[in-house]
């Protein structure tokens, strides 16, 4: 296979929560000439790979899969390890709805050339296809681990965007939601919405809010024990349904661009305030606390990060943690775990901390180590 054929196409179609779409697809040699070239080029040289597989990259950009199916098979007949004709030939199945076949074909891709990323996503997505998702995740996850240096940037997006489709949270979020860990890989059950949700009015702020009831105690804790050293909080957002989260993702989605947006942004169902239990602060006086520099240096977000664990929140994305919390610094989100596990959490934090194992430790990381997620889709 040509070196220059390995990034070609690396991503045709998203599905589940991507969008499934056959792109138009014109390769190399191929899109400079037509199909009559192309089949006068087969006649002429019937034992040139490359030339059946040009013909059915330009077959396939033409929507003509059957063409494509024949001309990528010839291809693979003369020579098994042209790595572009399975992969085209895989793209064909997929549109023709033979998606055993398709998956065989991407299956030849990933076993091949185990660094092309396209053969790993494209594999993933007709796994997720064909209702497989705990061989999904795997190979998104293998798509990351193994051919992300091929892959730039929206390829990752994208195969996080896949692997977090398929793993889906084993726990209860109505009894477990202290300890469930979402991210860009784990998500809520489709449609999860709790049940017990109560206005912030009955913890002394601002109606017009929801959070779940049991954090309803800590959070009336939260506004009193900072009043009383004269700081004043307000909240600025809580529970959102996973509809609502849509329409926030698309908003910066559309304000930031796709990669941008999911390291500021949760996709819908992975959103910690889908779980009841979060909520977005500010200052009472002030504009929402992401339009400042930094709202940790006023004396509101000062007091809150001095004094949120104590009262069972946690800064779930902490400054200099990105990698390990999956989205930017953000002062004024805390997140309720309750006192004991705040407690757990900030030990352990203090902890690596005087050991030199992290810079900073978010809380997402402990959760994997202290409640490993499990994925309810596994056999």
């Amino acid at each position: 296979m040509k070196t220059t054929q390995r990034r070609r196409g690396a991503r045709r179609w998203l599905l589940g929560l991507m969008v499934a779409a056959l792109a138009a697809l014109v390769w190399g040699a191929a899109g400079a000439q037509t199909l009559d070239e192309l089949r006068a080029a087969v006649a002429e040289r019937p034992n040139d790979a490359e030339a059946w597989t040009d013909l059915g990259n330009l077959l396939l950009a033409a929507d003509d899969l059957e063409g494509a199916k024949e001309a990528y098979l010839e291809a693979i007949a003369i020579d098994y390890l042209i790595g572009d004709a399975h992969y085209g030939l895989g793209l064909a199945e997929f549109g023709r709805g033979d998606y055993a076949a398709a998956l065989f074909a991407f299956n030849e891709v990933a076993r091949l050339y185990p660094e092309r990323f396209d053969g790993h996503f494209n594999r993933a997505v007709t796994l997720a296809r064909l209702r497989r998702p705990a061989e999904a995740a795997g190979a998104f996850e293998r798509a990351l681990e193994e051919a992300a240096p091929e892959a730039d940037g929206a390829d990752r997006l994208a195969a996080w965007t896949g692997l977090g489709g398929q793993r889906v949270l084993a726990g209860d979020p109505n009894t477990d939601a202290a300890t469930l860990l979402l991210d860009l890989e784990w998500r809520l059950p489709p449609g999860y919405a709790p049940s017990d949700l109560v206005d912030v009015a009955a913890a002394g702020f601002a109606a017009g809010l929801l959070v779940r009831g049991p954090v309803v105690e800590d959070l009336r804790a939260l506004r009193t024990a900072a009043e009383a050293e004269g700081v004043r909080l307000a909240i600025q957002s809580a529970y959102r349904s996973e509809a609502y989260q849509a329409q926030v993702h698309e908003g910066w989605r559309a304000a930031l661009g796709p990669e941008r947006a999911a390291e500021v942004s949760a996709r819908p169902g992975h959103s910690e305030h889908q779980l009841g239990t979060a909520v977005d602060l500010r200052s009472a006086d002030g504009p929402p606390a992401w339009d400042l520099d930094d709202w940790a240096t006023t004396a509101e977000g000062a007091w809150v990060a001095a004094h949120a664990e104590r009262l069972g929140f946690v800064v779930a994305y902490p400054r200099g943690a990105k990698s390990l919390a999956c989205y930017d610094y953000e002062p004024w989100h805390l997140r309720w775990v309750g006192r004991d596990v705040a407690a757990a959490f900030g030990a352990a934090r203090t902890a690596w901390l005087a050991a030199g194992l992290a810079e900073a430790v978010p809380f997402r990381a402990w959760l994997h180590l202290q409640h490993p997620p499990t994925d309810r889709n596994a056999p």
